[in-house]
């Protein structure tokens, strides 16, 4: 690349007293060299500034214009230009004095869509002031007298829904920063002399009294080097029972942090050598505390970073030193990952060569990643917008291993102002409008024509207020949202079926949700959450059910739940019980019925990876089930053993292809007897023994060959639709089935022999395999599924005005109406009966009916949650599951959850993912409906189930696949670890380079000026270097500066070393050599005092808190037990609707260790947000729940260059 400027002579102000001007670029070339230094010119930008300005000085040499114009060589018909004209003036502030300079920018695109943005500073202090937003959101800013921010407000385009947070700063004995959310929650910092955080308190309301009180949330030490030595974080549980959880951390001698100790005793380490090939070699493991040397290094990882700082090698070891896969990346010229190598041991033979899975990339001018060639030799193409240099894919294709021309996957179309306008994914078409020149959808068309309107009120939140159906006559469900609150939380969500109401507490957790059935108000109910201080569930209260309380142990880990009716019971009591190992991880689950006394326990051991490795389930009868579990070095699954009582019983094994698609499955009986027992089953009931998986170019299951035990084969193919115009079906719609198991078997019935399939218009699948109708309403939700012979309405589905699916009606009429706890299924209501689901982690462990406690039944499951075996008075029911989910209706468990612990329909054999938005059929290994997820996110065919790999992922929402929680997550990914601020290795040996050549250089200085005159400025230089050096954190957040300063403050102060020592030199030699000696007075005075010797660390964990104008944010971060509710968003946001208001308790509420607040950790998210009284929440996830605009996000741009460019696994 080469750019090239051009200058414009400008002359000066025509009442100054020179009258020489200054030049001002004004157009700016940006280049592709060529071979032979060709230029090819890629960029183009003219600016220009106010005309006759030279007779203002208010323009004067202000910009007023800039052009930028895409070049395309190759056609310059695609040219692009796009104009940004900005408008200067001064306006009034909140005195109605004209002391701001707001600068207005109106961006017009190629296409003369026009979008404006407005700021406003201080002509004083250069501070923003205002800001506005291209959704007419205004902030406003309020400084004191030294420029630290007091008020942050949003506010309306008109003033309307204004909230503000405020910030006290005291000084003195203790200072203090203090923080005032927009529902007048205070939270305070200390800090200590050094001006490092101490300690953060936050104010709370007791709920009992209503006084508000203070309590210690953290606090922080530092070591004598002034590096973070602990942080202890405190929860106040029931009855301000407190839990106090320390974390401690280790260094080694370059001042690096090596160690950190959690409140569990596990100690994560990391080891960070320069003396890798090309850079840095980072290795990361996990230790236990206290245990006898040598110790063994669990989990361990490492990576060798090139010059970029970017990784060439990851591998892992085993506890033996044996290496457990590996991976290589290869990168070119200027630093950008174009081949990547996966070395993976063969399971079947460990000591052979390994296999090796090749992906490689290639990128455009702009360095946007346009093509991708897969381990099978496929590729991923991309094409882009030709108005931006943006990722703004355009068209998504794949080109085929043997090559030939690509097919397209999905098209999209953006307007001017980067907004997605049109997508087509197969043959459907949907188009996005939008609310002037917002980012806000206005309108969806769907590809039926359907079109969703949308209405906001984007100071409070970007989520809709309401979400209709444009045109419609009849009465339909149309869903409102209210957000009634300071803080934008969603107060009710309301449609046909019913009103859901939300109460929160003073620090913003979910304190009630409250269901107003529209249909009959015997449905009606309310949940009620006690929260800790810190977001620990504890308790749930149902008003027509039992109410669950969590305790925690003393390292703040769920320790037991317990469920049951508070004034009875012996009507239903279940409790689970919750042991770790050694290593902080779940151990053993102990689930108990408090009424028959029945007894479960479930042990789960892990490998050097933290992989699971073995499950056994342990009744009271004294019978025991185990899994072993044996993986593969890219974490897939490669064996799964099943033991009874000792003996193993069954092997299944697992194949995968190139694209970890599950391509094998097999299963084999040490006695043939044990068929019935132990084989997973179709619907049919048949036993399974093995099954053959083969998938196109674009992920569409085409064969499903399966054997069964009793010597019977089934030959399951797929047709599809193609590219055709006349074909009405795209290339991911299934047309056509058939199965041949009736050719051996003729009354044979577990499989339809032939059927074909139809869809709507917006890609929904209108029947099932067996012929079954289904219907959908204007939403795309599965309203009905009817009888194939169309005289019998199977099943009817209603939902709320979050999507979720609140009431299915049964055959008989009778409704069962469902409730969540995130996205698992917490109760269900039918007639007069209410069943309540026990979860411990993701595992479902026990259900218990309150009308009838004697039918209380303990669960039994896998290591992927799904149900295996239910425990109940009547002995053990066992549930023989497939690969994809499916299940022998002769099966005789009562439990709705089955597969990856998912709600089955049991008359349809389906599963409602998502809280009922998506339905997926396990007979056809898909979903009846398409992602509306982008398949950059969701992979490339949208109907396809789990990556094709149902095995070793799982997919609770319905639109993203996630692992099987199969690894510890600790230690935590490193990436590419940014350059320490200071105290880091190649930082120490530069300073001391720096202060030896200023002290040559002073000794030089020294000799030619008297010993008394070189002695003072000595001293004065030496002070004037210290203090720019471990000021310089502080003088500016620009790591470079910092550097340069840094490395400047050492040599002056290495120049007033010299000079001193020299000039007292030749004093003392002059006055008869006294020369003090390390034990005199004056020595020692000289030492302990030394300002080098006792300087605070500013090492990569340690940095000083933000300096104004942005406040301090509080160390904490912690999130609401129960996630606020949010509306359904529209298709073009690609997000999917976030949880309902659940409370359920994680697997190990732990505390992990928060670093001292970092410049980058100090961000003002969506000022609405922001002012919340969750001031410790994660402010990243609020951002991508939000996506405002406005952020003001203040970090170093390395560590995000580092993640942005970090190499990755193309989706499958």
């Amino acid at each position: 690349m080469r750019t090239r400027y051009r200058y414009q002579a400008v002359p000066a102000l025509s009442t100054a007293a020179a009258a020489q001007g200054f030049l001002d670029a004004r157009e700016e070339e940006l280049s592709q060299v060529l071979d032979g230094d060709i230029e090819r010119v890629l960029q183009a930008t003219t600016r220009s500034l106010y005309k006759e300005s030279e007779h203002n000085a208010f323009l004067h040499g202000r910009l007023a214009q800039q052009a930028m114009t895409l070049k395309h060589a190759t056609d310059p018909g695609k040219d692009k230009t796009a104009t940004s004209t900005f408008f200067h003036s001064l306006i009034d502030d909140d005195n109605r004095q004209k002391t701001l300079l707001q600068v207005r920018e109106t961006f017009k695109a190629h296409d003369l869509r026009e979008r404006t943005v407005a700021r406003a500073h201080s002509i004083h202090s250069g501070l923003l002031m205002r800001d506005q937003d291209a959704n007419k959101v205004n902030i406003h800013y309020q400084y004191d007298v030294l420029d630290r921010m007091t008020a942050e407000t949003v506010m309306g385009d008109d003033g309307a829904n204004a909230a503000s947070r405020t910030f006290a700063y005291v000084l003195g004995a203790k200072p203090y920063e203090e923080v005032t959310d927009v529902n007048g929650v205070v939270s305070r910092t200390w800090f200590d002399g050094y001006n490092r955080p101490i300690q953060h308190d936050r104010e709370t309301e007791d709920k009992s009294t209503g006084q508000r009180n203070w309590h210690v949330v953290q606090t922080t030490q530092y070591d004598s080097a002034g590096r973070t030595a602990s942080e202890t974080t405190y929860d106040y549980l029931d009855n301000d029972e407190k839990r106090t959880l320390t974390s401690t951390y280790g260094y080694d001698g370059w001042g690096e942090r090596v160690t950190s100790q959690q409140p569990d005793g596990v100690v994560v380490c990391i080891q960070r050598s320069p003396f890798g090939k090309e850079g840095f070699i980072v290795d990361t493991w996990q230790e236990r505390h206290g245990e006898a040397r040598p110790r063994k290094w669990r989990q361990f990882a490492s990576s060798e970073f090139n010059r970029f700082d970017k990784p060439i090698s990851d591998r892992r070891l085993d506890t033996d030193e044996q290496l457990v896969g590996r991976m290589q990346y290869y990168y070119d010229g200027i630093g950008r990952c174009v081949r990547q190598v996966q070395h993976l041991r063969d399971p079947l033979d460990l000591e052979g060569p390994p296999l090796q899975q090749e992906t490689k990339l290639a990128y455009d001018v702009w360095g946007r990643m346009d093509s991708s060639e897969r381990p099978d030799g496929s590729k991923l193409l991309r094409r882009f917008a030709s108005h931006s240099t943006d990722e703004l894919t355009i068209e998504l294709s794949l080109e085929p291993a043997e090559g030939g021309p690509g097919s397209i996957i999905c098209e999209r179309t953006f307007d001017g102002l980067d907004r997605l306008t049109r997508l087509t994914v197969g043959k459907r078409t949907e188009r996005f409008n939008y609310h002037g020149q917002t980012t806000l959808v206005d309108e969806h068309t769907k590809a039926s024509g359907r079109i969703l309107k949308y209405a906001y009120t984007p100071e409070l939140t970007q989520q809709p207020t309401s979400v209709a159906l444009k045109g419609a006559t009849a009465a339909n469900d149309d869903a409102l949202f209210d957000y009634a609150r300071p803080d934008a939380e969603m107060t009710s969500a309301e449609n046909n079926a019913g009103t859901r109401s939300y109460d929160y507490t003073d620090q913003g957790y979910l304190l009630e949700e409250t269901w107003t059935d529209k249909t009959t108000n015997t449905l009606d109910y309310s949940i009620t959450h006690d929260t800790s201080l810190q977001g620990r569930p504890l308790k749930r209260t149902a008003s027509n059910g039992p109410q669950t309380v969590y305790t925690y142990d003393a390292q703040g880990r769920l320790q037991q739940t317990r469920q049951a009716r508070q004034e009875q019971p012996t009507r239903g009591y279940l409790e689970a019980t919750f042991i770790y190992d050694a290593d902080g991880r779940l151990y053993q689950t102990t689930t108990l019925d408090n009424v028959s006394k029945r007894q479960v326990t479930s042990t789960v051991l892990y490998d050097d990876q933290g992989r699971e490795s073995e499950r056994s389930v342990a009744l009271d009868d004294g019978s025991t089930r185990t899994m072993q579990l044996v993986w593969q070095d890219n974490d897939l699954l490669h064996s799964r053993a099943t033991l009874q009582d000792g003996q193993q019983r069954l092997l299944e094994t697992f194949r995968y292809d190139g694209l970890n698609r599950l391509t094998k499955v097999s299963c084999t009986l040490e006695d043939e007897g044990d068929a019935e027992a132990y084989l997973p089953r179709n619907r049919a009931g048949r036993s399974i023994t093995a099954q053959v998986f083969r998938f196109d170019l674009w992920d569409n299951l085409t064969r499903c060959q399966t054997t069964f035990h009793d010597g019977n084969t089934d030959d399951g193919r797929f047709e599809y639709g193609t590219e055709n115009a006349d074909d009405v079906y795209d290339r991911f719609q299934l047309r056509e089935l058939s199965h041949s198991l009736h050719l051996q078997d003729p009354g044979a019935e577990d499989y339809p022999k032939f059927q074909t399939f139809t869809y709507d218009e917006d890609g929904n699948q209108c029947n099932d395999e067996w012929g079954n109708a289904l219907t959908y309403d204007d939403f795309g939700r599965l309203q009905q599924v009817t009888s194939s012979d169309g005289q019998r309405v199977l099943s009817r589905y209603r939902y709320d005005a979050h999507n979720d699916l609140v009431g299915v009606t049964q055959p008989d009429g009778v409704e069962q109406l469902r409730r969540y706890e995130d996205y698992r299924l917490s109760a269900v209501t039918q007639g007069n009966e209410q069943v309540h689901y026990l979860y411990g982690d993701t595992h479902p462990l026990g259900l218990q009916n309150l009308a009838k406690p004697q039918d209380t039944r303990l669960l039994v499951t896998d290591h992927a949650a799904s149900v295996t075996a239910e425990y109940s008075a009547g002995g053990v029911s066992q549930a023989h599951l497939s690969v994809y989910g499916e299940r022998g209706d002769d099966d005789s468990l009562k439990a709705l959850l089955s597969f990856n612990g998912e709600v089955r329909e049991q008359l349809l054999d389906w599963y409602l993912l998502g809280r009922g938005l998506r339905a997926y059929n396990p007979g056809l290994m898909r979903f009846h409906s398409p992602d509306s997820l982008p398949q950059e996110d969701a992979g490339v065919n949208p109907y396809m189930y789990a990556l094709g790999n149902p095995v070793n992922w799982v997919d609770p929402t319905g639109h993203r696949s996630s692992p099987v929680p199969s690894r510890d997550p600790k230690p935590p990914y490193i990436d590419p670890l940014e350059e320490p601020k200071g105290g880091g290795f190649m930082d120490i040996l530069g300073h001391f380079g720096a202060l030896a050549a200023g002290i040559m250089v002073g000794a030089i200085l020294a000799s030619l000026l008297p010993p008394v005159g070189a002695m003072v400025i000595g001293v004065t230089l030496i002070a004037v270097g210290a203090g720019m050096y471990f000021l310089a954190d502080k003088m500016t957040s620009n790591s470079q500066t910092q550097s340069i300063i840094k490395y400047a403050g050492a040599f002056i102060a290495g120049v007033g070393l010299g000079m001193l020592g020299k000039g007292a030199f030749r004093y003392f030699k002059g006055a008869g050599g006294k020369v003090t000696t390390p034990g005199s007075r004056a020595g020692a005075g000289s030492q302990r005092g030394s300002i080098i010797s006792n300087a605070p660390s500013t090492g990569p964990a340690q940095q000083m808190p933000a300096p104004a104008p942005q406040p301090a944010a509080s160390p904490l971060n912690t999130a609401s037990a129960a996630p606020a509710p949010r509306a359904p968003t529209p298709p073009v946001d690609y997000s999917t609707p976030s949880p309902a208001p659940s409370s359920a308790p994680s697997s190990a509420p732990s505390a992990a260790p928060s670093p001292a607040p970092t410049q980058a950790s100090s961000l003002a998210s969506s000022p609405r947000t922001s002012i919340s009284s969750q001031g410790g929440v994660d402010t990243t996830s609020y951002i991508n729940q939000r996506n405002w605009r406005h952020l003001l996000y203040r970090t170093n741009g390395k560590t995000w260059e580092a993640l942005r460019d970090r190499p990755f696994t193309s989706y499958n």
